[in-house]
């Protein structure tokens, strides 16, 4: 969502072009994708790990299975 160097902004500070232009990049197929989320509050299902007010999250590859898929897409079109 935003260039190295640049600064952090808030949910509500990115305009929508952008928030449209990672809805692309997520659901279109490609196995090779990468998508860095710099500064995201992450919530871990795992009790070994805290949750994060702050951190990153590399996400490499992902392969739902087709109920999930359908999930997610309509997560993503509500902005959830």
């Amino acid at each position: 969502m935003e260039k190295a160097g640049t600064a952090t902004r808030r949910y509500h500070q990115v305009p929508a072009t952008e928030w449209d232009a990672l809805r692309d990049r997520l659901t279109k197929p490609d196995p090779d994708r990468r998508v860095l989320l710099r500064g995201a509050v992450v919530i871990s299902m795992d009790p070994e790990i805290n949750d994060l007010a702050a951190g990153d999250v590399l996400i490499e590859r992902v392969d739902l299975p087709e109920p999930h898929r359908g999930d997610l897409l309509a997560a993503v079109e509500r902005g959830d």
